[in-house]
């Protein structure tokens, strides 16, 4: 009477089946955004032509790079001097709100 029905320890097997997968699943998926924030990581300090694709494509993005990377104590390279210290042009009311800078 104490025995559980086949049909319980089915279950039991397939619920632990599940939760291996979605663990697996949420692995696979922290070591894929981590090698990718590497990658944008590692062309944004090499690539010139990123940051400037960058700069033109989402400046706010780039500014709070610029701002991030002066807060921890880093300098930032030429051309984001120069991105940094462009005036920024009025926003034409499309996209997040922010201006864009000039170049």
């Amino acid at each position: 009477a104490d025995d559980p029905s086949p049909d319980t320890s089915i279950s039991r097997t397939c619920g632990c089946m599940k939760l291996a997968w979605l663990l697996k699943a949420a692995i696979v998926a922290e070591v894929g955004a981590a090698v990718g924030g590497y990658y944008v990581f590692h062309r944004f300090n090499t690539d010139v032509q990123f940051r400037t694709w960058l700069g033109t494509t989402c400046p706010s993005c780039l500014d709070h790079v610029c701002t991030t990377v002066t807060s921890l104590g880093f300098e930032l390279p030429q051309d984001l001097v120069a991105f940094r210290s462009a005036p920024a042009k009025p926003s034409d009311g499309a996209g997040d709100g922010g201006g864009e800078r000039q170049k």
